[in-house]
Order: structure tokens, then C-alpha cells, then sequence
């Protein structure tokens, strides 16, 4: 899924972040715990991050865990605001701080203090995902009608169904229940996964074989005169360039030769999109009560 870059990337970003947090931590602390109601633009700003999030190609995790990440960080920073508030906290070592005196507690009551953390994670996700998806409906559908709906890509909207289905499956946080599965998977040998794995995938095998010899070019690194890519951004569009460019599309790889056969490379196509796994039907409100759940926790 990730590429080189993506990785070199996202590293520099992140130590740029960690250094920059590090040197102004002081600063920091004292704007998050803050007496007023500053801390509210942290939620204003990510709901904001959250609604311009660039639209994946295809449906993937990235959006999903983008998501389930800025959740975590409002409510980590509102939830310490509203801790720093009250009572209990202390400004020693650091602002904020929860008291906790290990020989005054003990092993028995520091084990229990984590089990019960858990407990409470688990029941806020079981309670409240089926509560936003039984509210969210409507008001999503009221919203839509007085024309303020702003649609996201691979999701559909609260006019277009009834209610939200059950036990809809959630790729962040999963279940309690699913936690054998877990660990049978972390023992299990993994495995390359061989063909295409998205839509998008095949859009760039077709542009790859529209050109002879998997894709010729010029001295200027330009595709060849007359072998320009056509690229279908539908399943629709495939199947009418295909038939209208059936005898240019062959087979990107080396073991397999050009293919000139029109309706060869119609049936390869179809062939080649049945095996890429049906992403779920994913439903408007599941965006904020993603966020909303992770807050929470």
C-alpha cells in the first residue's frame, strides 16, 4: 500500500512533529489546560481536517485510521482539559497528572484499574455505535434536505437507506470477541498477495497494455505516437473503450505475450475484476460516529 516515499515521508513528518512538540511542551501543556474554553478549537480544527481529508482512488483503510487517529487526540486533549479542571489533578510532575502511589495501591487494585479502563472502552464503543447510527440517520437526512450536505466519496447518504445494518464491522477497533482471530493471524505466515488488488489497479494494467511491449515510448520518455493511455474511470467507461479499442490491449508482463483478441480481453477484464474483493457498502454517518466513538475513548 506504501510506497518508499510514503514511508521516508511520513517519517520526517514525524520527527519534525515530535521535535516541534518537545521544545514548545511548556507551552503546549498550558494552552490544552487552560482555564476557558479555548480547547475547543483542537475539535473545531480536526472536525474541519476531517471533512477536507483528500478522497482515496479507492476505498482503503487510510481515511478509517485518519479518522480513528485525530478522534483519539480531541479527546485525549479535551478529556485532559476537563481533568485539569477538576480536583482531582495535580500540577506535579506535570500539569495534569493522575495521582497514582504504587505502594499505596498495590499490584491487586493497579491490575484491576487497567482491566476496568478496558471494560469501559469496550462498553462505550458497544453502546454508543448503535445509538449514533440509530440518531445520526435522521438529522444527516435533515441536513441533506435543507441543502447542506456534503457528501463524502465511497459513502453513501442517509436519503439513500432506511438504517444503518448491525454489527457492521469496524477495521480500527475491533471487538473484543475477535481476539482469538487476532492472534491466529499474528502467528500465521503471511503471503504475497499475487494480481490486482483494486480498481485501480486494473485501470493501470489497462493503460500499461493499451500500448504494444507493455508500454513504449519516445526519446522524450513520452508514450509512443497513436498508444496514448485511455483511462476509464468507471467500470462503464472499461467496457466501452475496451470495445472500441479491443485488438490495442494486451498483457502487461512477460510471460504473457500481447493479446489481440477483442473478445479475449473482454472476458480477461471481467475475469480480472471478479477477483478484486467487494469492498462493504459504507453508510454517511459512520464518518462521525468513527470520530465521536474514538473521542470517547
Amino acid at each position: 500500500m506504501h510506497g518508499f516515499l510514503d514511508v521516508i515521508v511520513g517519517s520526517f513528518l514525524g520527527a519534525t512533529l515530535s521535535t516541534i512538540e518537545w521544545y514548545f511542551r511548556h507551552e503546549i501543556d498550558a494552552f490544552i489546560f487552560s482555564e476557558g474554553y479555548w480547547i475547543l478549537l483542537i475539535p473545531t480544527v480536526i472536525i474541519l481536517l476531517v471533512r477536507i481529508h483528500p478522497e482515496p482512488a479507492d476505498q482503503c483503510p487510510c481515511f478509517d485510521d485518519g479518522v480513528a487517529f485525530v478522534g483519539v487526540i480531541m479527546g485525549v486533549d479535551v478529556g485532559q482539559w476537563h481533568f485539569a479542571q477538576s480536583d482531582y489533578s495535580l500540577d506535579f510532575p506535570t500539569l495534569a497528572t493522575v495521582p497514582f502511589e504504587f505502594e499505596h495501591i498495590g499490584i491487586v487494585k493497579t491490575i484491576l484499574r487497567v482491566v476496568f479502563g478496558i471494560f469501559v472502552i469496550f462498553a462505550w464503543r458497544a453502546i454508543m455505535k448503535p445509538l449514533l447510527h440509530f440518531f445520526l440517520p435522521p438529522i444527516y437526512r435533515f441536513i441533506e434536505e435543507v441543502g447542506f450536505s456534503l457528501p463524502r466519496r465511497h459513502f453513501i447518504n442517509a436519503s439513500e437507506y432506511k438504517k444503518v445494518p448491525s454489527h457492521l464491522p469496524d477495521e480500527t477497533l475491533f471487538p473484543i470477541t475477535q481476539l482469538p482471530n487476532l492472534i491466529r493471524n499474528v502467528r500465521r505466515a503471511r503471503s504475497d498477495s499475487v494480481g490486482p488488488q483494486s480498481a485501480a489497479d486494473v485501470y493501470e494494467s489497462i493503460a500499461c497494455r493499451e500500448r504494444p511491449n507493455g508500454g513504449s515510448q519516445d526519446a522524450d520518455g513520452n508514450p509512443e505516437a497513436g498508444h496514448e493511455p485511455i483511462l476509464p474511470d468507471a467500470k462503464a467507461g472499461l467496457k466501452t473503450a475496451l470495445s472500441n479499442n479491443a485488438t490495442k490491449y494486451g498483457y502487461c508482463s512477460e510471460n504473457q505475450p500481447y493479446n489481440t483478441t477483442g473478445e479475449d480481453a473482454l472476458v480477461r477484464e471481467q475475469e480480472i475484476f471478479d477477483i478484486i474483493e467487494k469492498p462493504r457498502v459504507r453508510y454517511d454517518v459512520e464518518v462521525v460516529t468513527k470520530l465521536l466513538v474514538y473521542a470517547g475513548v
